[in-house]
């Protein structure tokens, strides 16, 4: 998917979000979706998802709703709830999509570490190189 702001998206790029101008979310992108959306993944998903998958598999408790998507998918991309927008509301209506290069340089404390853990999470499942 071609964006305004970064260009050619491929899953795993990094990416920040504003819908309504109001806020931004960063988060990965991870592909674009049968009707034309952008499907992504909000910045802590996969390391949170990762964290809880390791307790559950050494036996510790987690919410029983993710030992039900656990036991069907493992730790894959399936197992991911993913965030859109609609294709045709890119870059218009107040959307906007921007590529970011060099995450690292601009987050900082709680925000790196959930990038950092989440990054982790993405190379276990080959969405992300080292």
């Amino acid at each position: 998917m071609k964006i305004r702001y970064g260009g050619e998206l491929k899953p795993g790029d990094f990416i920040a979000v504003s819908e309504t101008g109001c806020y931004i979310n960063l988060g990965w992108y991870f592909g674009k979706g049968k009707s034309g959306t952008l499907q992504y993944l909000f910045m802590a998903t996969p390391g949170e998802y990762f964290e809880n998958f390791t307790k559950w598999k050494n036996g510790e408790s987690v919410n029983l709703w993710e030992v039900k998507r656990f036991e069907k998918y493992g730790f894959t991309s399936k197992l991911f709830y993913k965030a859109y927008i609609y294709g045709s509301g890119i870059d218009k209506d107040g959307t906007r999509v921007m590529k970011i290069e060099n995450p690292e340089n601009i987050l900082s404390g709680e925000d790196l570490e959930k990038y950092n853990k989440s990054r982790e999470a993405l190379i276990y499942i080959k969405m992300l190189e080292k």
